[in-house]
């Protein structure tokens, strides 16, 4: 399995069975993609060392299994990072910092973030975080499809999360520079 049209002939007959068990687990078509696909790099990355004698379809469905239980527990790891941090800004027993203040500024920030998204993405992601809409309704309600969805929701939370962690940053600095003058 040494070419990029071997690489091919094993993507286009095992990537039914990977996306088919992926899916399953994850139960998300844009990740099981995903995943899939990274499936196939890894194998081509370890191509050299694989035996004759390999039973593909059973490397493969365990390389599928670990990778989308990775990506689970990065998702569940996500998850409990995003509840600690709103734990932390919620606990008004620090009389340290005016947690109010604090909160209300995340919030002006994340709505400038929010306000800086393009029209549809802006509206998906509000329709999804605030409204509490599934994909699927959204999808529904905004005759697109569930991918597509899922492709603005990624990219909304991408574009916030790198730019409040920037917006956060520069805060801490003023903060720390106006203490120090």
């Amino acid at each position: 399995m040494g070419s990029s049209s071997a690489l091919r002939q094993l993507y286009d007959k095992y990537a039914p069975t990977v996306y088919r068990f992926v899916f399953s687990v994850l139960r998300n078509s844009h990740d099981s993609e995903e995943i899939t696909q990274m499936v196939f790099i890894k194998i081509w990355d370890i191509r050299s060392t694989l035996r004759d004698d390999t039973n593909l379809t059973s490397f493969l469905v365990t390389i599928a299994k670990n990778s989308a239980y990775n990506y689970l527990k990065h998702k569940y790891k996500e998850k409990l990072m995003f509840e600690k941090m709103e734990l932390s800004l919620k606990d008004k027993s620090s009389g340290l910092v005016d947690n109010s203040l604090i909160e209300k500024d995340l919030n002006d920030m994340l709505k400038g973030l929010i306000d800086q998204l393009p029209p549809r993405r802006r509206e998906v992601f509000i329709l999804n975080r605030f409204k509490g809409l599934s994909y699927k309704e959204i999808a529904v309600k905004l005759e697109i499809s569930e991918n597509t969805v899922d492709t603005q929701m990624r990219k909304a939370l991408q574009f916030i999360k790198e730019n409040l962690a920037n917006e956060i940053s520069i805060s801490i600095f003023i903060s720390v520079f106006i203490k120090i003058s």
